[in-house]
C-alpha cells in the first residue's frame, strides 16, 4: 500500500465510502488456495484450460460483475495431471507448469494491443502484469501469478475511460493447504505458509525470480 500522507487518509477514513466501494468481500478459497476482494460473491464456472503442452487441465473461473466492470480470477490446476519427480524434470510435463506464466500472458496479449507489460512480483512470488485494450475500446488490467502448480490469472475488464478498483489486484494472496498466505523476503525466503510441494523435506532455497 502506498502512504500519501497521514493528513490524508486521516481525513479518508472519516468520510463514508462511495457506493462503488460498498459490497466489497474478502473472498477466500480454501480448495483453489487464494485470497482476493471481490464486489459481492462471484459466480464460478468449471472449465478445462489448455496449457502450452498436453492435455486440458481443470480450471475454475470465479467473476463478479459490477456495473460495466467486470472482475475474475481463473485458477489453472496442475496438481492432479503434472505429479512432481525429481530433478532435471521437477514435473511431469515440465513444460506446461513452468512456461504457464509466460504462456497465459501471450495469450492475453493477443486480445488487443498491449499498452503494459512488466514483471510484477505477489507478496514475492514472480508474475507479469498487463494492461491491454481490446479492439472495442474495454481495457483490461492482467496479472498472471504460478505458484505450487497452480496458476492464477487475475483479470479486472473495464469500459473506454474507466478504470477497475485498485483494491482488487492488491488484495489478491496465494494460499498454502492451511489458508496461510505465502510471503517471501527480499532474500527471497519464505517468511510464511509452506513451500510448495518440489521444496517439502528439502533444504529451503530460494524461489526462483521472488528476489529479483
Amino acid at each position: 500500500m502506498r502512504v500519501f500522507g497521514i493528513v490524508c487518509l486521516a481525513v479518508a477514513a472519516l468520510l463514508p465510502l462511495p457506493a462503488s466501494a460498498q459490497g466489497w468481500i474478502e473472498y477466500v478459497n480454501r480448495e483453489d488456495r487464494f485470497l482476493v476482494n471481490f464486489p459481492g460473491e462471484p459466480t464460478v464456472e468449471q472449465i478445462m484450460y489448455q496449457p502450452l503442452e498436453g492435455d486440458p487441465v481443470p480450471a475454475r473461473v470465479y467473476s463478479r460483475d459490477m456495473g460495466e466492470n467486470r472482475y475474475a480470477l481463473t485458477v489453472v490446476d496442475f496438481t492432479t495431471t503434472y505429479e512432481f519427480t525429481t530433478w532435471p524434470f521437477v514435473f511431469t510435463g515440465a513444460n506446461a507448469v513452468q512456461g504457464a506464466i509466460a504462456f497465459a500472458s501471450a495469450e492475453l496479449r493477443k486480445r488487443g494491443e498491449v499498452t503494459y507489460d512488466g514483471y510484477d512480483r505477489l507478496n514475492l512470488i514472480p508474475g507479469q502484469l498487463l494492461q491491454i485494450t481490446e479492439p472495442d475500446g474495454r481495457r483490461i488490467y492482467a496479472g498472471v501469478y504460478a505458484y505450487d502448480r497452480r496458476l492464477y490469472i487475475l483479470e479486472a475488464s473495464v469500459p473506454p475511460g474507466g478504470a477497475p478498483r485498485n483494491n482488487f489486484r492488491t488484495s489478491l494472496a496465494v494460499l498454502d493447504n492451511e489458508g496461510t498466505s505465502i510471503r517471501y523476503d527480499q532474500s527471497g525466503n519464505l517468511t510464511s505458509g509452506k513451500p510448495p510441494v518440489e521444496l517439502q523435506g528439502e533444504p529451503q532455497g530460494e524461489i526462483q525470480g521472488a528476489a529479483q
